[in-house]
Order: structure tokens, then sequence, then C-alpha cells
């Protein structure tokens, strides 16, 4: 897939005042690959604040134990409040007696829609200690919510044409991949084969705080995915499936997640060092570049992984998963995102509240991830290997990267935020990093398209 028609050497600029990426000939043609992580839930020792508030979630690969504070950002038609009581085991990876109460603040969206701000107050009515856990009951305020602002049939924009469609115009091609909230499909739309794209599909739960979070998940994808930042994936539209009771997230396909692309570069070895110095210096310009984006727009990922990185056989990497983003004023100090990826002013006590500096540790640990390919503190327990990550020997690097890429690596993954870069832009503006142009060389989209060609036989069964 070519997303990006640019010749060598034309780059994008980001405009502080109007908030936009500006692209020179831009041009976007779809893949057919998109991922979701799985998440699913698991014994181990956990926490669950409220569906709406955050849960732990593992899977066979520790390094998909997500420990996700799913903030509300808004809903629609609020009505009736509801009061939850809930008993949870909160992890050992809180020491002692941390006051967990408070107020989410929720996001502003931005986009002039009718949506309005909701406060979701969580407290700690009482809390005892029980081994080596503690017991924490949790009491909130939640308000319904709906879609009634959505359109029937819906105006998806896809390649600068308005469609109209319903459900019953999505057309399955395969199954992606299953997530704890919902599936993503490859499919077509009114049986049109130029019109391919991924579809989200997530279940309108009747518990109105999930349902809260699906809106604040539609509505920052409204706000930053429209196709302003080439490194974003792209949003066409949504639609209710009133038969199957599920929101249906309409956007851009892309090949596959990093995580299946280094696996497989790894796999099949003898990875001509130029090739791995490619792929690491697009993939920090691509997604420091997508960071920047969210910045302008202030908004924080908080949730940055290989899982959450796609590529296309274009060579064009881009961030997705926007639900745990939150605005950059934001107080929350509850933890958010991926243990494994928690930068260590995260893992302390009293956590420190989410950061730029936060986002740009996961991103450093990501690519760590993609030269050794694995994660860099392989140990069992994510939560000993957050709190190692600080300990890990940091000259295994030596000799497989060049050097200017080992020493911002280094940099973001220092170990009090204040010494990492103070922006993206200081990091964009770095000279080397300057030298990655929009489009690859023959040589290096060659790479690409090799590793992806190789991973979509064996997800074929070839």
């Amino acid at each position: 897939m070519d997303n990006d028609g640019n010749p060598p050497g034309e780059k994008f600029s980001v405009d502080v005042n109007t908030k936009n990426y500006d692209e020179n000939n831009s041009t976007s043609v779809e893949s057919d690959h998109n991922s979701m992580p799985t998440e699913d839930t698991t014994d181990l020792q956990s926490v669950i604040l409220s569906d709406a508030i955050q849960t732990i979630y593992s899977s066979d690969n520790n390094d998909e134990n997500v420990y996700r504070a799913q903030q509300v950002s808004v809903a629609t038609t609020c009505s009736s409040d509801v009061e939850i009581s809930q008993t949870i085991e909160f992890s050992s990876l809180i020491n002692d007696h941390i006051d967990v109460s408070n107020t989410v603040q929720l996001l502003a969206s931005g986009i002039g829609t009718e949506l309005e701000k909701v406060s979701v107050k969580a407290s700690t009515r009482k809390k005892k200690k029980k081994g080596t856990a503690y017991t924490i009951v949790i009491e909130e305020e939640s308000t319904p919510c709906c879609f009634e602002s959505l359109k029937n049939p819906a105006l998806l924009k896809y390649k600068n044409q308005i469609t109209e469609a319903t459900a019953e115009d999505l057309e399955l091609v395969r199954f992606i991949d299953k997530g704890n909230f919902g599936s993503v499909d490859h499919v077509r739309i009114n049986n049109d084969s130029d019109f391919q794209i991924a579809v989200k599909r997530i279940s309108l739960s009747t518990n109105e705080e999930r349902a809260c979070v699906t809106k604040a998940e539609l509505t920052v994808m409204q706000d930053i995915c429209t196709g302003h930042c080439p490194y974003l994936i792209e949003y066409y539209g949504a639609m209710i499936d009133t038969i199957h009771s599920e929101l249906c997230l309409c956007m851009e396909l892309m090949d596959t997640t990093l995580t299946k692309f280094y696996q497989t570069m790894h796999r099949r070895g003898n990875t001509d060092p130029s090739n791995l110095n490619f792929l690491i210096l697009r993939v920090m310009h691509n997604i420091t570049s997508a960071l920047e984006f969210l910045a302008v727009k202030d908004y924080l990922h908080r949730d940055i992984k290989p899982d959450n990185i796609l590529v296309n056989d274009s060579g064009v990497f881009k961030l997705n998963d926007y639900g745990t983003c939150c605005r950059m004023n934001s107080t929350e100090n509850v933890p958010i995102g991926t243990i494994a990826y928690f930068p260590p002013e995260v893992v302390r006590n009293p956590p420190a509240p989410s950061s730029t500096q936060s986002d740009m540790w996961a991103l450093g640990i990501s690519v760590v991830e993609t030269i050794l390919g694995q994660h860099p503190c392989p140990i069992s327990n994510d939560i000993d290997r957050a709190l190692l990550l600080t300990k890990w020997n940091r000259d295994i690097l030596e000799g497989m990267i060049f050097d200017d890429i080992r020493k911002l690596i280094l940099q973001l993954l220092k170990t009090e935020p204040e010494e990492r870069p103070g922006s993206y832009n200081e990091i964009l503006q770095m000279s080397f990093i300057q030298t990655v142009r929009m489009k690859p060389t023959f040589e290096e989209n060659l790479f690409i398209f090799n590793i992806i060609q190789i991973i979509r036989h064996s997800e074929n069964g070839n």
C-alpha cells in the first residue's frame, strides 16, 4: 500500500497555529491488514478500578499485560446517575496505602460536536490489607451514553469522496484480530473491490461506563485521525450495527503490527545492518512525528508499544489505538498503559502523572525491543520487569545500530524524565532524523515488502 506518493526528499511540517500537517502531493492507497492487541483477562493478581476507570489485562505473552486506566472522555444525552460499588484486589505494584481517590476530568473533543463532558468520581471508602494485596471498595457515579448523533446511513469520507453506507453494506473479507473490547475485520463496502477498509467492532454494552469509554474512543478518532497526519491511522466514519448492537469504527487498512514485523524479521535471520538502521530510523521518525501531531492537538497517547504501531507495505509506520489518550494538562496520576513500557516515574510510589517524556520512554523501549527481537527485560513478571528496566544492560546496543541512533535511544531511556528530550520537535530537528524521507528508496521498500509478504503467507497457512 502506498500512502505517500511524494518523491524522495519531500517532508511534511507541523504548523502549530493551524494544528495541521502540510504534505506535498500526498496520496493514500489502502493495504490489507490491521491489528488490534489481544488482551485477555487473567487471574494474575490484578486491579479493576471499574470498567471505565482501569483494568489490568494479560495474555499468554506477558508483554501483553496491560494496566489500562480507561478514561471516560465524553458522553451524549446523559440522564440518570448510577452508583456502583465494586470490590477489587489491588496489585502489589502499589506497595502502601496510596490514596486512589480521584476525579477523572474528561477530554474536550474540540471538534464542535454535541457531546457533553462528564465527570466520574472514584473514591476509596474503605481499604484493608489482605496478604500482599489490598481490598478496596470503589464507589462511582456514572451516566448513560447514547450514539444518536451518528447518522444512518453513515457518511464515510474515503479517498476524498463521501459514500453512504450502513452496517449491511460491510462485506467481510477476513477477520483480522480480536481484543478486549471487540474485533477488527477487513471489509469492503458495497462489494466494491476498491473500497477496502478496516472496521473495529465494539460491543455497545449496557454498562453505562463502558458505553462512555466507547464514545470517548470515537470522539478522539474524530478529532485527530482525519487524514491531517500521515503517521496516524486515518478515520473514515462510524456507524451502528443495530442487529449485533455494535459500534463500527471505519478506518485505514494496514498490513501488520511492528511486533509481527520484527518477530518475522528476526526469525528470518541475517538482517542486513543497513536494513535494521533504516527500520529503526523510520520507526523513530514516523512515530515521533505522530506524537508531535498529538502534542500539537494537546494529547498524550500513554500506550506506546510495538502492538500499537502498524506498518504498510510502502514502509510507512503509523500509531494506532487512542483509547488511552488524555489531554496534556491532565493531573491524573493513576498508571495507564502497558506495564512493560512504564517509565520509572510511573512505577514509583506515588506515581507521577503521565507526560510527553513518559511516551518517549515507551517509544525507546519499543525501539530496543525491535532491535533485540524481544523486550530488553525478558522476565515473566511484568511488574518486576517495569521495576528492573532502569538496570538493563544498555551496552547491548553497541555495534548493532548507528551510534547517533543508539545515543538517542539511550537519551529516551534516561531514568529521570527531565533528562529526556524536552519535546518531540527537538528529536525531529536532529540531523540524522531529518535524513528520513517520506518515501523509502526501492531497496528499503523491498525489504519492508518482503517481510510483510512472509507474514501474509504465514497467516494464510502457506
